[in-house]
């Protein structure tokens, strides 16, 4: 996969970027979704990749990077934590091919091929047309 440029040059999100990292972190981490929502054009899926490739970190370290400034607290968690399952759905996409995100069947099926990704499929049931 090529490097996004776009992402080196993202910034001043720190509020949010903590938040997403805090809630990874917890012990337990909580079973939640987070939702996005803004009007078009102000760097909503900017800010979904931003946070799924720098923010989506575990780490067993957290206690000693948890009151690390945010201008540091990325540095100091990619050093110490590992990649966590991410799968997103952008509902306003346009239809293409089997991707359909407005449709219930098609999303979920989305949302099952990046989990596979990260080598989830278990949490999914196999029907007869998987098999």
């Amino acid at each position: 996969m090529a490097h996004d440029r776009s992402l080196d040059l993202f910034a001043n999100r720190f509020e949010l970027t903590r938040h997403v990292v805090i809630l990874i972190n917890e012990d337990p981490p909580p079973e939640r979704i987070l939702y996005l929502h803004g009007l078009g054009g102000n760097g909503k899926s900017l800010l979904l990749r931003h946070l799924e490739k720098r923010a989506c970190l575990r780490t067993d370290r957290w206690p000693d990077i948890h009151d690390t400034p945010d201008t540091e607290l990325l540095d100091r968690l990619t050093e110490h934590g590992h990649q966590v399952p991410v799968a997103r759905i952008d509902f306003g996409a346009r239809p293409a091919g089997e991707n359909r995100p407005q449709e219930a069947f098609s999303a979920l099926f989305m949302l099952k091929r990046q989990l596979a990704y990260h080598r989830i499929p278990e949490l999914f049931p196999r029907s007869e047309v998987d098999r």
